[in-house]
């Protein structure tokens, strides 16, 4: 048995809504990234779930694609899934499908693919108690 779903103005209202509303924006402005290969969701958002507590999406890209403006494009849609208390993963891959990391949260970070995990040790660290 499948969910029955509200639209309003050709979208799912609520939390659904709200969440690929906010996806298509992201995959308007990281489709322009050069390297981009391809963009998918995946996930809770792509299941007959009422009430996604997040949104999951896969980017494939080139291994010479400029990763900071699909950062920043990602770091646009967790600020905004966390608007409505949601939360927001954008994962990347290869042209061969291997997986690379998560797009770094932290800005100006330009690497190439294959260091996309480096991001993690750009870090601050955490103040010691």
């Amino acid at each position: 048995m499948g969910i029955k779903e509200t639209w309003v103005s050709g979208q799912p209202a609520g939390v659904r809504g709200q969440l690929l509303a906010e996806v298509r924006g992201f995959v308007n402005a990281a489709a322009r990234v050069p390297g981009v290969r391809s963009i998918g969701l995946l996930g809770s958002i792509v299941t007959d779930r009422p009430d996604p507590k997040d949104i999951d999406v896969l980017v494939v890209i080139a291994d010479d694609a400029d990763l900071a403006p699909l950062a920043a494009c990602a770091r646009r849609l967790q600020g905004r899934a966390q608007s409505f208390n949601r939360g927001a993963d954008v994962f990347l891959a290869d042209e061969l499908g291997h997986y690379l990391g998560r797009t770094c949260l932290l800005e100006g970070v330009r690497t190439r693919s294959a260091r996309v995990m480096q991001c993690a040790a750009l870090r601050p660290e955490a103040p010691s108690a």
